[in-house]
């Protein structure tokens, strides 16, 4: 694929998605990005499908982000959760349900998108590309963000002519 300003891409074939029965511990290591999915074991209670019956809250400085989880029957719970940047995550569920109230652990999340290939991956096309992988191009945590930044000088000064314009 030819370099431009938008970066320089080489083509993918999956979306990682890691499946977990159970909690996490900083032994586990994911991609930003990746879809985690925590499959936690429960009573079988009468709870339709779409409602939320517990949380994972994932505290982020003085606030806490709360993801809700439901129960898909027989006594599996789910939740998803993708992390946005790299970082050590720690997590907590809480729930009326004491089977998973007071669950927790810990994740590290890195920046090497799309990571390491596992059986759950979302399978993709022939038509999907995502940033060059290479750590060479890594702009410190942005992958692929030498690509662009070789064309920095370029697009300001493409941004400062169309300024002219609205005078």
């Amino acid at each position: 694929m030819r370099e431009s300003w938008g970066g320089s891409f080489e083509k993918f074939n999956h979306s990682p998605r890691i499946v977990y029965n159970g909690t996490t511990s900083l032994k586990d290591t994911v991609a930003f990005c990746t879809i985690l999915e925590f499959h936690l074991k429960g009573p079988d209670l009468n709870i339709p499908s779409d409602s939320v019956c517990f949380w994972m809250e994932v505290p982020y400085g003085k606030s806490v982000q709360k993801w809700p989880g439901y129960h898909l029957g027989k006594g599996d719970y789910v939740i998803r959760y993708i992390p946005k940047k790299a970082e050590t995550l720690q997590y907590r569920f809480t729930s009326a349900i004491t089977a998973i109230n007071g669950l927790k652990g810990n994740i590290v999340v890195n920046n090497l998108w799309p990571g390491k290939k596992h059986s759950t991956d979302y399978q993709l096309g022939d038509n999907w590309y995502t940033d060059k992988g290479s750590p060479d191009l890594y702009d410190g945590k942005i992958q692929g963000g030498k690509t662009i930044l070789k064309w920095r000088k370029d697009i300001l000064q493409d941004w400062a002519k169309r300024w002219t314009w609205l005078k």
